[in-house]
């Protein structure tokens, strides 16, 4: 694994990725047939942690977890450490070791496994050593993450890389190296024939890239170590190694609402065949990352999802009603809007609409539908029985679909946030260390990434420390910033906006218990 020491010289962007969190990929695995043993107490592993960034967020939300990151980074792990200290974290710990050396049980057994980035873009060895860690390790009903580059789409991004290495005479050692393959992708596209499909893909492909960091070119696309693999590939090979599939972590990966009628009855008739569906969906819509969560092959997945779990996880949605006066209790169209985008969708299904708008007036709370159900019958209190009944299955149904689609999100834990403000608020922890960090956004006890709108949005968070009130708070910042507060920038309403505001993002500790 020489090729792991580049972190150490070209460190990689810090980054949260919220996709993989327990309360995530457990929901997810639920809803398929397999029950982690545990959830609020889980142990959780990372394999190629980084400088600790996601699991310290799991780590922090998740406060009854137990953590253990491993990297072969010297460099990130002493950071890693140091993150977890500063943050104030008791339930982690960073190990710097090569995964080649890692004995069975060594560490434990684990809820919950992650390999993100990692799988293709170490040796073959290396990879059946990764599996084998996950048999050994996982617990009995143990949910497995592991990323990887994945065909066809990735071939696309193949002609890049080749390319890249091309020019680079087959290695990357520096930024500076990294630069100069960079350069070379606007040579090719800017020499590419006007219009063609040639000019188009590395149009596309050249965006994707200068759009991040060149430390991620570095180490993603011009790695020695890349190598994608078509689904059946991955499925085989986790087969056997004693596990199995059990969905995609991402729920949009089951969505085929946005497939042609025919590309869906491709689908459907081959549904005693997981793998081979699976397979040709990715050919449906050129798939080249997969984030696939794996179990032993003794827990029995379903591949569908089942909406009978539904009772026991938690609901929350970014959508609300695009007009605030639209009736919800009947089946005439409503249309709902997202939050975080432009994007939209209508429905008339009256149980639907009356629970989306529910789920908006809890935000940012996470709900049960036994939390909705007293509501459900009292409007629909003059259908009859059976067709209540039926119409409530009907629902249920609908929300699978939902889920699909990413207009709701669905989770097996719920972290404790206020939903009123306190005499004295308080943010959470790894938001402060975030924001010390001069990160970007920062990434809520809900797993949501929230970007920090303003230099106020960064001190309020620093300053509700839960010993402050509002109005010392504003006293605080004016002693701080005077020119602010002699131009009526800095009032106590607008800091009472400003907490409120971070109250409706989820970013305020719950001094209820």
């Amino acid at each position: 694994m020489n090729n792991e020491f580049h972190y150490d010289t070209v460190r990689y962007p810090s980054s949260v990725f919220s996709q993989f969190r327990p309360d995530r990929i457990g929901a997810m695995a639920i809803l398929h047939g397999v029950t982690p043993d545990r959830i609020d107490d889980c142990r959780v592993l990372e394999l190629g942690c980084g400088d600790g960034s996601s699991l310290l967020s799991i780590a922090s939300a998740i406060p009854r977890s137990q953590c253990i990151g491993v990297d072969l980074s010297s460099e990130s792990i002493a950071d890693a450490k140091a993150h977890a200290e500063s943050i104030g974290l008791s339930n982690i710990k960073f190990h710097c070791m090569d995964v080649m050396e890692l004995e069975p049980g060594e560490l434990g057994e684990f809820d919950f496994i992650i390999a993100h980035g990692l799988f293709s873009w170490v040796p073959e060895p290396v990879r059946a050593k990764l599996l084998e860690i996950y048999k050994s390790s996982l617990a009995r009903n143990g949910i497995g993450f592991i990323s990887y580059n994945a065909y066809p789409g990735w071939r696309i991004r193949s002609i890049v890389r080749d390319a890249g290495r091309f020019v680079l005479k087959g290695s990357v050692s520096s930024l500076d190296e990294a630069q100069a393959a960079l350069d070379f992708y606007r040579d090719i596209a800017s020499s590419a024939q006007p219009d063609s499909i040639y000019a188009k893909v590395l149009e596309s492909e050249l965006k994707t890239i200068e759009d991040r960091p060149i430390e991620i070119l570095f180490h993603d696309d011009l790695a020695e170590q890349n190598q994608p693999f078509y689904f059946s590939e991955f499925a085989s090979m986790a087969s056997n190694a004693g596990l199995a599939f059990i969905a995609e972590a991402d729920s949009i990966m089951q969505f085929t609402g946005k497939l042609g009628r025919e590309a869906r009855e491709r689908l459907d008739s081959m549904s005693g065949e997981p793998t081979r569906r699976e397979q040709c969906f990715d050919f449906l819509r050129g798939t080249r990352f997969r984030q696939s969560l794996i179990c032993h092959s003794v827990a029995l997945p379903k591949y569908f999802p089942d909406p009978a779990p539904l009772d026991r996880l938690y609901f929350s949605t970014q959508s609300r009603p695009a007009d605030d006066s639209a009736n919800l209790n009947d089946d005439s169209p409503v249309e709902f809007t997202f939050s975080h985008d432009s994007s939209r969708f209508s429905t008339n299904f009256g149980f639907i609409k009356m629970f989306l708008g529910f789920l908006a007036s809890k935000a940012p709370a996470r709900v049960m539908l036994s939390e909705f159900l007293p509501m459900a019958q009292e409007v629909f209190s003059g259908l009859e029985q059976n067709e209540y009944q039926r119409r409530f299955e009907l629902f249920r149904w609908h929300l699978l679909e939902l889920f699909k689609a990413g207009i709701i999100e669905l989770t097996c834990y719920a972290p404790r946030i206020a939903t009123s403000l306190s005499e004295c608020p308080q943010t959470f922890a790894f938001a402060k260390w975030q924001v010390a960090q001069e990160s970007p956004a920062i990434t809520t006890d809900y797993g949501r990434i929230v970007p920090i709108a303003s230099n106020l949005a960064k001190q309020l968070i620093l300053e509700f420390d839960g010993t402050r009130t509002v109005e010392q708070v504003t006293t605080l910042l004016g002693e701080r910033y005077p020119s602010e507060r002699d131009q009526g920038m800095l009032t106590l309403a607008s800091v009472r906006e400003g907490a409120e505001q971070l109250l409706k993002f989820g970013i305020m500790v719950s001094n209820d218990g």
